[in-house]
């Protein structure tokens, strides 16, 4: 039986991304509770809350020659993120329960400043090249 989920007494909708240096939404904070211990699961689904937008464009290009009967070349290039957009994301503390207490320490008041606000990125621009020479 899985205990890693909170009670969210709340709407799922307020579940929202915000912009670093924004106020901390106490309001919101104040409606997730822990599960009592020896209980099931709480209330908040998996994924819950609406993130930042995502946009990732990757292309691949190649092209075959034929090099007499049996003989091919072909060179490849793949580019990841062709647009080099930075793609946020919550990582693993989308939710830390543990900041939203009444006294928190100063490692777990930086936590409750940075709630529901993007800390990483998905990959920056990648290039690969590539040939492949059949015989």
């Amino acid at each position: 039986q899985s205990t890693d989920r909170v009670i969210f007494n709340g709407d799922l909708s307020d579940l929202r991304w915000r912009r670093p240096g924004s106020g901390v939404p106490t309001e919101l904070l104040s409606k997730f509770q822990l599960q009592p211990i020896g209980s099931r699961s709480g209330n908040l689904p998996r994924n819950a809350g609406i993130g930042p937008s995502q946009y990732i464009f990757d292309l691949s290009v190649t092209r075959e020659w034929r090099l007499g009967e049996r003989r091919r070349l072909r060179p490849t290039v793949q580019i990841g993120n062709v647009l080099n957009m930075a793609v946020f994301s919550f990582g693993s503390e989308y939710i830390d329960f543990v900041a939203v207490g009444a006294n928190p320490t100063p490692t777990q008041q930086a936590a409750r400043e940075n709630f529901l606000v993007p800390t990483r990125t998905y990959r920056q621009r990648d290039v690969r090249f590539g040939l492949r020479f059949d015989f």
